[in-house]
């Protein structure tokens, strides 16, 4: 189960929405979204409210009582890609490493 302060930095990134233009949804500075996002303070009833319109999902969603499944495969697809794009750069720097081996060689004869 998360936590709201988790939900909040997840929603917004999955709405595609910097802090600033979250603050500037629910009237509020993105210093405040940077204390919710990072458990320092949690958002007022009202303030729930405006978020859950923000990112359009349900109190329960933004409470972290119920899942919500369409945030959550996004963030499943967004890790396998990462995982995929660090594979991909290992195999880089190994294929780079060859190329120095080999054109090292070719220097020296």
């Amino acid at each position: 189960m998360s936590t709201i302060s988790e939900n909040i930095r997840r929603f917004r990134i999955y709405r595609s929405l910097s802090q600033k233009e979250l603050a500037d949804k629910v009237g509020r500075t993105p210093t405040v979204i940077s204390n919710w996002e990072n458990g320092v303070h949690t958002p007022d009833i009202e303030t729930l409210q405006a978020l859950c319109r923000a990112f359009q999902v349900t109190p329960n969603q933004l409470l972290g009582w119920e899942e919500s499944k369409e945030v959550d495969e996004f963030f499943k697809k967004q890790e396998t890609v990462l995982q995929e794009i660090e594979r991909l750069n290992r195999a880089k720097d190994r294929i780079d490493e060859r190329i120095d081996m080999y054109y090292r060689e070719l220097k020296s004869r």
